[in-house]
């Protein structure tokens, strides 16, 4: 891991970007807790927390493609030719080929090649740039005038999530907000894995659907109530799974004062079936900072009726 990916804006865009870092950064400050106890809380846990509070705020703040950056989000269909045309200081999906097209996007068999239209768009994939009419190698990033759009093919779709310097959340950003660290919240758990891990398809922030599997129930006590959450990951096949589980949640601060649709947490698997769940941890969904985003609704089964003031706050940025 780069600590000179937290630098300035002068640092060339990377395919992982530093949002990403940043929550790779909170798993691993989880992970280091997960074989502990409560009364084994790793020394300086307090300020490991606070530091990496700061490191968010620090890549939010430096980076050009911050979530408070992003502006729209753009679908590429596979199958004919689109192009991406700038209008001022926007840019749009056209179906043909216009005065100010800067690139064309060709997604066919599975695979998407770019044309580059412009001498000043450039195509980037892990700091190497990708020549006009070569297949992408996955997620890429195109440099438009000031504009970044991170793309992430699939055979059927193409996503772009287009960031802009100059919008106003991120240039005034001042840092987002959280409860102060309380070791109450970072409670003894039992992960339960489940035989089987069957499908949910969670609804999205833009009324679409995601689907995820259930892989475990995380069962804790607060507050005297026995409670439990269930962990999901991506991908049902153990070849190509991630260690790493999602846990979105609701609690009774939404709408308050933590954002309302809810919580996430992204923890590395426990190495041992007790472990410490870390409140103090938990995230707001990236579309709580911007409309470019497309974030799972956390799925009923995954409320908890009780007040959770531990983690990050809502972020009033509109």
């Amino acid at each position: 891991m780069n600590k000179n990916l937290f630098g300035h804006r002068t640092v060339k865009p990377r395919l992982v970007s530093i949002p990403e870092m940043a929550m790779l950064l909170l798993i691993i400050l989880v992970s280091a807790n997960c074989s502990k106890t409560s009364s084994q809380m790793e020394p300086g846990w307090e300020q490991k927390i606070i530091e990496m509070r700061r490191m968010k705020d620090q890549s939010f703040r430096e980076f050009p493609s911050s979530p408070l950056a992003g502006i729209k989000r753009l679908t590429v269909l596979a199958g004919e030719k689109s192009f991406l045309v700038t209008e001022g200081s926007d840019i749009i999906v056209s179906d043909r080929q216009e005065e100010n097209t800067r690139l064309a996007l060709i997604g066919k068999d599975g695979t998407w090649t770019w044309e580059n239209s412009s001498s000043d768009t450039t195509c980037l994939s892990r700091d190497q740039e990708v020549p006009s009419g070569a297949v992408l190698p996955g997620r890429v990033t195109f440099k438009i005038d000031r504009l970044l759009l991170v793309a992430y093919p699939s055979a059927k779709r193409l996503i772009l999530i287009v960031f802009d310097p100059e919008r106003p959340q991120f240039k005034n950003f001042k840092g987002l907000s959280y409860y102060p660290p309380n070791p109450k919240y970072a409670v003894s758990a039992a992960i339960e894995k489940l035989s089987n891990m069957s499908p949910l398809k969670m609804l999205t922030c833009r009324n679409l659907e995601k689907t995820f599997y259930r892989y475990a129930k995380i069962k804790f006590k607060l507050d005297g109530q026995s409670l439990e959450l269930t962990a999901f990951k991506s991908n049902p096949d153990p070849e190509d799974q991630s260690d790493v589980l999602f846990i979105p949640f609701n609690d009774n601060t939404n709408g308050s004062t933590t954002y309302g649709t809810g919580r996430f947490f992204e923890i590395a698997e426990p190495a041992e079936n007790q472990f410490i769940f870390d409140f103090n941890s938990c995230f707001n969904p990236l579309c709580s900072y911007s409309p470019a985003y497309n974030c799972p609704i956390p799925p009923s089964e995954n409320f908890l009726n009780i007040a959770i003031p531990a983690g990050e706050k809502i972020y009033s940025h509109h």
